[in-house]
């Protein structure tokens, strides 16, 4: 099972539990018609939330590499080059 379709399972079993238990609440005992509605109600908000959870994940993506051409861009016409970080030397104490 791909990681997509295990998230979705994992969501619509969180969702479906958390309207059980409000459900219950109301009436000891829901109706077939109301079992199903959450059942479709569950998936669907999962479905939705995959979704829009992959988009924020794909513009993250894409502003990541728009400011990294950006600063590649500041760099050529500065006539500089990206600097390399630089490793510290550690320096013994001696008492």
């Amino acid at each position: 099972m791909n990681k997509v379709k295990a998230l979705k399972k994992d969501l619509k079993g969180k969702f479906s539990g958390v309207l059980k238990d409000a459900v219950a609440l109301e009436d000891s005992k829901p109706s077939k018609k109301v079992k199903k509605l959450i059942n479709k109600s569950s998936k669907k908000l999962a479905t939705a939330v995959v979704k829009d959870t992959k988009r924020a994940q794909k513009e993250a993506a894409k502003l990541e590499k728009k400011v990294a051409k950006a600063e590649k861009r500041a760099a050529k016409s500065n006539g500089l080059k990206p600097k390399k970080e630089k490793q510290l030397k550690s320096a013994e104490v001696v008492e």
